[in-house]
């Protein structure tokens, strides 16, 4: 009788001991997973915060007026710890200003913008992180560093509302201008026209970027820096939709 009662003794304690591991395992499987060594799910953050100024390359001879766009923009990426295309993103950009420029001897004009025109834009872009994937040697120690190589593009331009402007030239009276929904894609026609790459270092900061001076259509040149901040932070408090 004592070895039947010990018997269903073990039987019961093994049946509570498949149970429990049980409930550890559905724990560590849901969303809120966490990797095996107890340590948070981390991401990198990429976010950049910058200007944009495009200015126009009229043709010998041409006489009248341009107006070109100023703005600024900001762009937090969001990448897996081990790189790859952006995950998450969340970009905006807001026009500042509407530059009229003459030229041939044109009438200087300014143009007003209504609040409505400086309302920060959504926008979306096509981004890559390849950690470590440049080699850099110091010139003064001959060692090497690695760091992140970054590349983006804007893909796909996005439509956006038109606004009404005023215009008053010299000697004129203002008159209503619209924008035609172009002022903020002027903007946005640098990271179309051509590919960043560049090389990113992991919780550098002060550090800065540029396009240079991209040639839009042989028309207009647009001016672009920011300024750049790679870290490492908990996936789940950057899942932007």
């Amino acid at each position: 009788m004592r070895e039947k009662s010990r018997s269903k003794h073990l039987a019961v304690r093994g049946f509570l001991f498949l149970i429990a591991t049980g409930l550890v395992l559905a724990g560590r499987s849901g969303p809120d997973a966490r990797r095996g060594d107890g340590a948070e799910d981390k991401c990198r953050r990429v976010k950049l915060t910058g200007t944009i100024k495009i200015v126009p390359l009229p043709k010998p001879g041409f006489r009248g007026t341009a107006d070109a766009s100023e703005g600024k923009f900001t762009m937090d990426l969001i990448f897996a710890e081990k790189g790859g295309d952006v995950l998450y993103q969340q970009n905006t950009v807001e026009l500042t200003a509407l530059r009229s420029y003459s030229f041939g001897g044109a009438r200087d004009c300014v143009n007003t913008l209504p609040e409505n025109a400086r309302t920060p834009r959504p926008f979306k872009i096509w981004a890559k992180l390849v950690p470590e994937g440049v080699v850099v040697t110091d010139e003064a120690t001959k060692k090497e560093k690695f760091g992140d190589q970054f590349d983006l593009m804007l893909k796909e331009m996005p439509a956006f509302p038109p606004f009404t402007f005023t215009a008053q030239c010299t000697g004129g009276k203002p008159g209503p201008v619209s924008d035609y929904g172009m002022s903020c894609k002027q903007l946005l026609q640098p990271f179309a026209a051509t590919q960043y790459g560049g090389t990113l270092w992991l919780n550098k900061f002060g550090a800065t970027g540029s396009l240079g001076e991209v040639n839009l259509f042989g028309a207009m040149k647009a001016i672009v820096e920011w300024e750049v901040l790679e870290t490492l932070v908990p996936c789940k408090n950057f899942q932007y939709k």
